[in-house]
């Protein structure tokens, strides 16, 4: 392209709406204000884990570090209904390696903290699925979100 130097892939979103719009308004105040945080990630674990198994949580939070140790993911800012259900059991003195126990102590911990209940989709004695969120850093281009997307993805298959 004739006189330009720098070619950009990618539409910004604010362009899609109109000028005077509350969401132009957002996103350029959310890109001013948080411009070096992407989006943030939510990690599903499907199927019937067993939670309470030390070994197969060694797994799951070795996989999460794995992730965490992405350089576009700021390790620190993460989301863990696990990590605070443990800490609970801790604090409660209780047996969380201990398939009864470990069930049994979910409501009251999600009566205590109601924002991770839907972090974990349980019936009976079975968690058929859980989240996890990672953020997201220094993405400011719609070519490094399809890198990360590709990294992300190649990071699952492990």
């Amino acid at each position: 392209v004739f006189g330009c130097f720098h070619i950009q892939q990618g539409i910004e979103l604010y362009d899609l709406a109109a000028d005077d719009s509350h969401v132009t308004k957002f996103i350029i105040k959310d890109r001013k204000y948080f411009y070096d945080y992407g989006p943030s990630v939510m990690v599903i674990v499907k199927g019937n884990l067993a939670y309470w198994d030390k070994d197969k949580r060694s797994q799951l939070q070795a996989c999460i570090e794995d992730f965490k140790e992405l350089h576009f993911i700021d390790r620190d800012v993460y989301t863990s209904w696990l990590d605070s259900y443990l800490s609970y059991g801790q604090e409660k003195h209780l047996n969380l390696d201990d398939k009864n126990v470990f069930l049994s102590n979910l409501p009251p911990f999600f009566d205590l903290y109601p924002y991770f209940k839907q972090d974990v989709n349980q019936t009976g004695d079975a968690i058929h699925a859980s989240r996890f969120f990672i953020q997201t850093v220094n993405i400011t281009k719609a070519s490094e979100e399809i890198e990360m997307l590709k990294i992300l993805k190649s990071t699952v298959g492990r």
